[in-house]
């Protein structure tokens, strides 16, 4: 009997390791990118100074995680309440995911000194600039994307220096509609402009989404 209840004991011991290691690992999932030259483009915005229009695709060099990069696509001139960013992603079943924004301050402002321009830090624990949704309900992000002070018009990577926010979201089975939007401004600036590169859903689900031509 002791003989019986010793290997019981370690059998069970075997099963909860087992059991804990099996829950640990489905804590993870697939990643799953969605360029936002692809999202559904809305809302005019003010093009490149010139005057009122959609936010545009782009392409040129950056910056991600502050390596060069020679070439990285973009959706520029996302800068005014009202633009709106829209991946529509079916996911196989109701879970829980990480998902990631990244994208490029293009918050242009006046530098310390006054005396040039600036892009602004963008701190999404504060800002009030920008939301995330999946079917209307806010998704919240914390993380900075790095500024640059002072700016150099003329270094066309500046505009693409690339960081990450993230956040949880609560995927639906079927039809999840998540929508970056500009809804206000960043004081000390401009404008509330951003480039948006893509964002990443990091899930234990199976995730499709039809790309859009822009």
């Amino acid at each position: 009997m002791k003989k019986a209840a010793k290997f019981f004991t370690i059998a069970l011991a075997v099963a909860l390791v087992a059991v804990f290691v099996f829950a640990f690992a489905g804590c993870g999932g697939t990643d799953y990118v969605f360029e936002a030259e692809s999202s559904v483009i809305a809302g005019e915005g003010n093009v490149s100074g010139t005057g009122v229009g959609l936010a545009t695709v782009e392409t040129g060099p950056g910056y991600i995680d502050g390596k060069a990069v020679e070439e990285l696509t973009d959706v520029g001139n996302f800068n005014t309440a009202g633009q709106t960013l829209t991946f529509t992603i079916t996911s196989d079943k109701a879970c829980s995911a990480k998902i990631t924004l990244q994208a490029a301050s293009a918050a242009m402002g006046m530098n310390a000194n006054g005396d040039g321009l600036a892009l602004a830090e963008i701190d999404f624990a504060t800002q009030t600039a920008y939301k995330l949704t999946n079917n209307g309900t806010e998704i919240t992000l914390s993380g900075k994307l790095p500024g640059l002070d002072p700016l150099d018009m003329s270094d066309q990577a500046a505009w693409r220096n690339m960081g990450k926010v993230s956040g949880n979201v609560d995927l639906v089975a079927g039809e999840n509609k998540i929508v970056l939007e500009i809804v206000g401004a960043i004081e000390g600036t401009f404008s509330s402009g951003l480039n948006v590169d893509k964002i990443t859903i990091n899930a234990p689900a199976t995730l499709t989404w039809t790309p859009t031509t822009n």
